[in-house]
């Protein structure tokens, strides 16, 4: 913090405010730093959307790129940074963390009278895609078409990476996919996506064709790392391996890459595993 705000901080502070007082102190602070802090985004900070929170880290110098970071089926945000090296290296090599809150969200499209209760109040896609990518690049100047901008994701926030890359292919330079599924027909018993689309042997088409990555992975044309950890007990590899074949077969041209590492499950130790080679593959495609 600069000396012109302590100073203001001291002058605001140091009577016998009433609660009041502190309040109308609190916005002249908050307006005061907001020239130089909020648009700049030195340093971290957490914001809030539509009462949804969202960490910012910002590098000291030397601003490269903007990432995205997706967390998995009822992770949370700060899950990367605390179990991995992802934030601290990302950000000495330039790059702006963007890391919404995203809860029990299975990214979806949409709900439908069989999705359950307790579904219907998960975060929607298009509150990413629409509301908090278009808050960052009115307000920050962040994730603007012509920057290095690049989304990532470890199991159901792959499937939403993929997802959000097939809606807005033109805005990222590059994607990782980690432990991710990414063909929900294939998991016909998995309860969540039964809570959101309604049993399969009812909604087949729905489960083939909304909210499928494999099925829209025509509009999935840019540069993919996809991971998985051969011993995973909670999604399955072969949804890697199908969704890398595909991509591979309708965008021959394309960088696709697919790590596959044995005795690998679904956890920090895996997904750490796979920061250098991801931010290694983000830096070879700038614009």
């Amino acid at each position: 913090m600069k000396p012109i705000y302590i100073i203001i901080i001291i002058l605001l502070w140091g009577y016998d405010s009433t609660s009041k007082d502190k309040k109308k102190a609190s916005k002249l602070i908050e307006k005061t730093m907001a020239k130089k802090t909020y648009k700049r985004l030195q340093g971290f900070q957490t914001i809030t959307i539509s009462n949804i929170k969202v960490d910012i880290y910002t590098p000291k110098a030397n601003a490269i790129g903007n990432i995205v970071i997706l967390p998995g089926w009822n992770f949370k945000k700060e899950e990367w940074c605390k179990q991995t090296n992802l934030c601290n290296k990302a950000l000495s090599m330039g790059y702006t963390l963007i890391m919404p809150e995203m809860g029990k969200s299975i990214y979806a499209s949409n709900y439908y009278k069989e999705t359950w209760l307790m579904m219907q109040s998960t975060i929607k896609r298009a509150w990413l895609t629409d509301t908090l990518f278009k808050y960052i690049q009115d307000t920050f100047g962040l994730l603007r078409n012509n920057q290095n901008n690049y989304i990532m994701g470890l199991s159901t926030g792959a499937h939403g990476t993929a997802l959000i890359v097939e809606d807005l292919p033109k805005l990222f330079c590059a994607c990782a996919l980690l432990s991710g599924d990414y063909d929900q027909s294939k998991l016909k018993q998995d309860q969540i996506f039964i809570a959101t689309y309604g049993p399969y042997n009812q909604f087949a088409s729905r489960w083939k064709q909304i909210d499928n990555p494999l099925t829209g992975c025509d509009s999935l044309y840019i540069p993919t790392y996809i991971g998985h950890g051969q011993s995973d007990p909670i999604i399955p590899k072969y949804q890697s391996e199908w969704l890398y074949k595909n991509l591979k077969s309708k965008h021959p041209k394309q960088d696709i890459k697919l790590s596959l590492k044995p005795s690998q499950q679904h956890n920090f130790k895996y997904w750490a595993s796979e920061v250098d080679s991801i931010l290694n593959f983000f830096s070879t495609h700038h614009h």
